[in-house]
């Protein structure tokens, strides 16, 4: 894709329907490999931000080595709760303190610290022996009409892996000095400094950190900003870009922050996005957005291991920055046995064409992107289809019309909307355009990604989490036709991302979610979760009805599969610090099913399948073989994305029956995986490296108990 291509894929735009006429298709345009190592570039607010919010992601890209690259830009000194308060505090200093827990610190002395528990950190997640030195330089970027200096520092881990962290070093969103603004006749106020540069127009001036290999202080305007990230991004190249989240759930808010999170976490994954916009890189880059301050209305999903791990890069910041864990003692251990993307990937992005042939898709730089199976079973790809025009999120859903085309579904993010493309013919290129189905509720708040699920009829039927916490549906008015008008499936306020669903064997279709209640915070986490389940009135209805449906307390979505006589097993993972008790110290973490009864109902009971860690939703194929040769021993088969960032995967003992143990595959992924059968009856799994290339791992030969070949790339021309 073009640099011209990759500004349209992230520019805000309507989406012209057309529904109801014949469009023509675009033929696939070819995409070359991306040529790089991996590398990952992390665009955040603060000091400590990357370490309690994009962690244990961050320590699993260091362990897979490989020559990988990880680079954290710091937007702020973080010196917002530096003490004494400005009126009083002594001029600028540029001496290093000696003692960082000092009661009182310069503004300066305070960024310096935060800086020094940031390379302490990073030093301890690389395993980089006792007296390693980081390499300390100023680095000059162009912007396009001029150029900023910011620190930036480097070193190579133990397995190397080589860490960069970059300083910009403008005001903390707490620093009320009036120093913090560029021309001292601004008369917005000295508060708020991220947020007022982002929409009031104001250039702030950076703070000079002691012992700063940057000497001067620095102006800023928002355009500035973004034209920084941009150079950044240039300089760097990386294959994926993190942010924290630009629109958080408001109805969760940690301190009461009107935005539902800091204001200046806000703006940092703002700005990402904007110099993303502006065409920084090549469009060959995954971008991973997560979850803030908000996890805490969210169970704990890390395992205690997973936890334990991050929490020890913690301890390594901890010793210099005096207000970590006392003001907000209580948080801060929440925060490190959490970790949620603002999306999940999901494993609903392989499917099936009229001839059997899979094709997979990734959303890349905004756009789609998809690998094809030829019937001789060979892959090629990737190539772009039809351009969106816009941002999509990167959880999409493919499944087939009744004509045999292919629908793809997904979710705009600028606008909360839902947006499919379809396949102009079976097997084919795709239609020229994407089409709005709008938003799903008229509510502000965020819009989750879809789901889709086949009606009796063969009509698509398509579902979301809506703004308010509920569910939302929309289905074809005809088999591979276009659709209606949204309408409501249940009206909680607690549903998440991350919905399953299936047709049971009686024809009807079957919902899943996982809920959460979230009280506010009020100094420890007090959340209960929930896996919901609504089930079609009748055959093709739009009228649903929540069952009764046996859980342990989860920390995921769920996934559904069906057993080789039709019935429905559930797949979900369990919270890692239960609010009630229902999850024992060892089942933390597990993943965790339910099943259907031969009569169609619920069991009552669960059962735990343990795991290898990690979060998620799990990958399933389901036992009967949709439009493949049966192999006479059609098991269930799961994957997960295990706590190492590899698939960890294990199958049903018999067809119908109990499940066995887990066995790490290796591999290295963002995002989960998903699994597929082919035509004659092999599964295949599917996995996004962090280089964006297809990686696929396939049976040798069709059968249950048959072995897996290893992790081979698609091979990109």
């Amino acid at each position: 894709m073009s640099m011209k291509l990759i500004r349209k894929c992230w520019a805000v735009a309507v989406v012209a329907g057309f529904v109801g006429t014949v469009e023509p298709a675009v033929a696939a345009t070819a995409v070359t490999g991306t040529g790089t190592l991996p590398s990952y570039l992390q665009v955040v607010a603060h000091q400590d931000d990357d370490l309690l919010f994009m962690n244990p992601d961050l320590q699993n890209a260091i362990n897979a080595g490989g020559g990988r690259t990880l680079t954290t830009v710091y937007l702020t000194a973080g010196e917002g709760s530096y003490a004494p308060a400005p009126a009083t505090a002594p001029g600028v200093t540029t001496a290093v303190p000696k003692d960082c827990q000092d009661s009182v610190l310069k503004r300066e002395e305070y960024a310096y610290c935060r800086a020094e528990g940031a390379r302490q950190a990073w030093l301890r997640m690389l395993g980089a022996p006792a007296g390693t030195s980081w390499s300390r330089s100023a680095l000059s970027v162009s912007l396009g009409g001029g150029s900023r200096q910011v620190e930036v520092d480097t070193v190579v881990g133990a397995n190397g892996v080589t860490a960069n962290l970059v300083f910009v070093n403008l005001p903390d969103d707490g620093d009320g000095s009036s120093t913090t603004k560029a021309n001292p006749a601004d008369t917005t106020s000295a508060n708020h400094s991220l947020q007022r540069l982002w929409n009031d127009g104001s250039t702030r001036a950076t703070v000079v950190p002691a012992g700063s290999m940057v000497a001067a202080s620095q102006t800023y305007s928002r355009s500035d900003l973004v034209g920084l990230l941009s150079g950044l991004l240039r300089e760097f190249k990386p294959t994926v870009v993190r942010t924290q989240d630009p629109a958080p759930d408001a109805r969760l808010r940690y301190w009461e922050y009107p935005l539902g999170d800091h204001p200046d976490h806000v703006v940092a994954a703002l700005a990402a996005g904007e110099a993303l916009k502006a065409g920084g890189l090549g469009s060959r880059v995954q971008i991973v957005q997560y979850r803030d301050y908000n996890t805490l209305y969210s169970e704990a999903d890390l395992s205690p291991a997973a936890s334990a791990a991050k929490k020890a890069a913690w301890n390594a910041y901890t010793p210099f920055d005096n207000s970590s864990d006392i003001k907000y003692d209580a948080a801060y251990p929440a925060w490190n046995a959490r970790q949620f993307p603002r999306f999940w990937r999901g494993t609903n992005w392989v499917g099936r064409n009229q001839d059997g042939t899979l094709q997979a898709f990734s959303v890349q730089g905004g756009g789609l992107l998809s690998w094809s199976e030829s019937p001789d079973g060979t892959w090629s790809g990737p190539n772009w289809t039809t351009d969106p025009g816009f941002a999509l999120a990167p959880g999409v859903s493919v499944t087939r019309n009744a004509d045999g085309r292919l629908l793809v579904s997904a979710l705009r993010i600028e606008t909360g909307e839902i947006t499919t493309l379809s396949q102009a013919s079976p097997n084919g290129e795709w239609e020229d355009h994407w089409v709005s189905l709008g938003r799903p509720s008229t509510a502000s708040g965020p819009t989750g990604q879809p789901v889709t699920a086949a009606n009796k009829d063969g009509r698509v039927q398509i579902f979301v989490k809506n703004a308010t916490g509920g569910v939302s549906t929309i289905g074809q008015t005809t088999p591979g036709g276009t659709f209606s008008s949204w309408s409501t499936v249940d009206t909680g306020t607690g549903v998440q991302d991350g919905l399953a669903a299936a047709t049971d064997s009686a024809g009807r279709i079957q919902l899943f979610a996982y809920s959460y209640t979230n009280p506010p915070f009020t100094g420890t986490p007090t959340v209960t979760g929930s896996i919901l389940n609504w089930r079609q009135d009748a055959q093709d209805s739009t009228a649903f009805t929540r069952q009764a449906f046996a859980f342990r307390e989860p920390a995921g979505p769920p996934t559904v599969a069906k057993n080789a006589d039709g019935r429905l097993d559930v797949f979900y993972r369990t919270t890692a610090v239960p609010a009630t008790g229902s999850v024992p110290a060892a089942d933390a973490g597990s993943v965790e099913h339910t099943w259907q009864k031969v009569d169609g109902s619920w069991s009552a009971t669960t059962q735990r399948l343990a795991g290898d860690g990690g979060i998620g939703p799990v990958a399933a194929v389901s036992a009967p073989n949709q439009d493949t040769v049966s192999t006479g021993d059609d098991r269930i088969t799961l994957f997960e994305h295990n706590a190492g960032g590899s698939v960890s995967t294990q199958k049903q003992s018999t067809p119908n029956g109990g499940y066995g143990a887990w066995s790490d595959r290796n591999g290295f992924l963002v995002g989960e995986p998903a699994a597929a059968t082919d035509r004659t009856g092999r599964v295949l799994v599917f996995a996004v490296g962090d280089d964006g290339r297809l990686q696929i791992m396939k049976q040798q030969t069709p059968g249950a108990s048959q072995l897996f070949s290893a992790w081979a790339p698609v091979v990109e021309g």
